[in-house]
This record gives structure tokens, sequence and C-alpha cells, in this order.
């Protein structure tokens, strides 16, 4: 890959606060990107893909059968993180549209629903008061059970 690939691989953790799982993740993610467009590894850059040949790269891979959407999502995730990194450092001016790219390939980015978020953290507080409920009852219980033992 071009040296600007292992510079962002060093830039994750710092500035993404990235950790080691998710920085090999984007790492083959990117290479996947690059296997599939077929573009040799070393000659890979910020400015190997336009807009539409990485769109066509996506809908490749999402054709193919061998990407599962969830791989697919993070790929991108991977590649708008590496773009970012490239326009921050100075070595593009422009790069793909990534969101843009996941509305095309229809990968949209998972959003959970607000009533389902909002029943979620209402059971969350509810269930948390529960167990505050039931952690002072055993306490009494453990107090109890000293005292008259």
């Amino acid at each position: 890959m071009a040296s600007v690939f292992p510079r962002w691989l060093g830039w994750l953790p710092l500035y993404e606060d990235k950790p080691a799982t998710t920085i090999r993740a984007y790492s083959q993610g990117v290479r996947r990107v690059v296997s599939f467009a077929g573009i040799p590894p070393g000659q890979f850059g910020p400015g190997s893909l336009d807009q539409a040949s990485l769109t066509d790269v996506v809908r490749e891979m999402r054709g193919s059968g061998e990407v599962s959407r969830a791989t697919l999502t993070q790929t991108l995730a991977a590649l708008k993180s590496f773009f970012d990194y490239c326009i921050a450092d100075g070595h593009a001016e422009t790069v793909p549209d990534i969101n843009r790219i996941r509305k095309v390939a229809k990968l949209a980015v998972p959003q959970v629903d607000s009533k389902l978020r909002n029943f979620s953290l209402r059971i969350t507080r509810e269930g948390a008061h529960f167990f505050h409920i039931l952690s002072i009852c055993s306490c009494a219980v453990s107090v109890l059970s000293i005292h008259f033992a």
C-alpha cells in the first residue's frame, strides 16, 4: 500500500480513538476495496478512486455475494475515515462522498427508530430502578439474617 495508508492506520488510534480490532478491520476493508477495484496495492492512494469508480466497486462488492452487508458498511466507514484523513493531512483536496455511495448502494447507516430508542431507555431506567430496589432488599435481608442468627 502507498505510504499514506500506514500513516492513516497510525492516525486512527490517536485522532479517532480506534482500538486495534477496528484498525485491523478498517485496514482489511480498504484492502478489500483495492482488490475489488483491481488497483495494485502499491499504487493505491487518495486519488485512486473517484465518485463513479468507487460507486461501481461498491455495487460490484454488494452484488458479488462475497461481502456481507455489515462488512460493506464497515468497509465504507473505513473509506470515509481514510478519505477524512487524506483531506485533513493535505493528501487530497476532494474525495468521494461516502454518504452518497451508501445511498446509491442502499446501505444506509443503521439508525435506531426513535420509538424503539425511547422504549429501550425507559426499560433501562425501570430496570435500573428495579435492580436498585432489589439490592436494597437483599442488603436488608442480609442484615436481618445476621441480626437474628
